[in-house]
């Protein structure tokens, strides 16, 4: 359980899988992997905020935006919010808001996302852009709540959502395990489950900077990026 809220680039876990790096001529893209969220994310900006630019707008249930990155074998449970009373966030999704120029494979959200926005899906927001490609194959999102948004992945019921057949390029043998009517990762249990509350602020940072941070997830190390954040609370 658990919310985190932002007014920029927001995830459940992460705010930016960005595999640039300027001044280097060969792209090296980071990667995500066997990772999961079970938190709201809820979009929190205001119209002074956002005006004349929606750079800030990458709202997604595991990671906000996934630009040259590659993010494969993961999932989102909770729900996101796109929608405040201020304003609406575009690019917003259920497992991520944005893929540009980037990879996410065999990844599935199951919560419900909420948002009147541009470029809004159950699972992603926006795929490509505006002379970039992006691609998603192998990833699905739950169909089952009434009035859920479609775009981008294969939609499931939640009864499609137990049954293996469903996911044919999944290893369930090494890597994924169903529990509870839906795959779960079997080295990272969604047992471990974060429960405080983490509140995003932007800053005046330039848009290559950011919070860096490393996890040791059962031994083996995720290294991330949440862009323009400057402030962290955890209740």
């Amino acid at each position: 359980g658990g919310t985190v809220r932002g007014k920029g680039t927001t995830g459940g876990l992460i705010g930016a899988n960005n595999g640039f790096q300027s001044g280097v001529p060969t792209q090296r893209r980071s990667q995500v992997f066997t990772c999961w969220s079970n938190v709201t994310v809820e979009f929190v900006g205001e119209a002074s905020y956002i005006a004349g630019t929606n750079l800030f707008f990458k709202i997604g249930g595991l990671i906000g935006c996934n630009q040259r990155g590659e993010t494969y074998d993961s999932f989102a449970v909770g729900n996101v919010i796109g929608d405040n009373v201020a304003n609406k966030a575009a690019r917003v999704g259920g497992f991520v808001g944005c893929i540009l120029q980037g990879l996410t494979s065999r990844c599935f959200s199951y919560g419900t996302v909420t948002a009147t926005g541009s470029s809004v899906g159950a699972f992603v927001g926006e795929v490509g852009g505006a002379g970039v490609g992006g691609v998603a194959p192998d990833c699905y999102y739950n169909s089952s709540p009434g009035g859920q948004l479609a775009g981008t992945g294969t939609p499931l019921t939640e009864d499609q959502f137990n049954n293996t057949a469903n996911f044919p390029n999944y290893d369930f043998v090494n890597v994924w395990q169903i529990v509870d009517g839906k795959p779960e990762l079997q080295a990272n249990p969604i047992s471990q489950v974060f429960t405080g509350s983490l509140i995003y602020q932007e800053n005046e940072l330039a848009e290559d900077k950011g919070f860096y941070a490393n996890a040791d997830i059962n031994g083996k190390y995720l290294a991330f990026q949440a862009d323009l954040i400057d402030e962290r609370q955890v209740n």
